[in-house]
């Protein structure tokens, strides 16, 4: 699972993003175990990327990312799946032009707002 929060001025309320995880799945037993930020220099209240461990009532943990993308910037989680797509699009030999176009208007996008 991934959220992605644009605009941010600061990491999120992680027990906001708690009750958040709880409420889409169903289960009101799920706790933030732990989080971590990607970036090693990373703080739990700036922007960024973070993962998240989640104990769920079934006594399994699920796995996720959290992205709170700073105002004027791109999702690095979007411009990520892009580039994959844009990869995978290259190897099967097929054109490339319509997912580098999809992708500068979404960097255009994040620019202009």
């Amino acid at each position: 699972m991934r959220i992605i929060i644009e605009h941010c001025r600061k990491a999120p309320d992680w027990d906001l993003i708690e009750e958040l995880i709880k409420s889409i799945s169903g289960d009101p037993d799920q706790k933030i175990e732990c989080i971590r930020p990607v970036d090693p220099d990373g703080s739990l209240t700036k922007t960024g990327v973070f993962q998240l461990e989640v104990s769920q009532s079934n006594e399994t943990s699920l796995h996720l990312t959290v992205e709170a993308v700073p105002i004027g910037q791109a999702s690095k989680l979007m411009v990520d799946r892009e580039l994959a797509e844009y990869e995978a699009a290259k190897k099967r030999g097929e054109d490339t032009k319509p997912i580098l176009a999809k992708a500068m208007e979404k960097l255009q996008g994040a620019k202009k707002s």
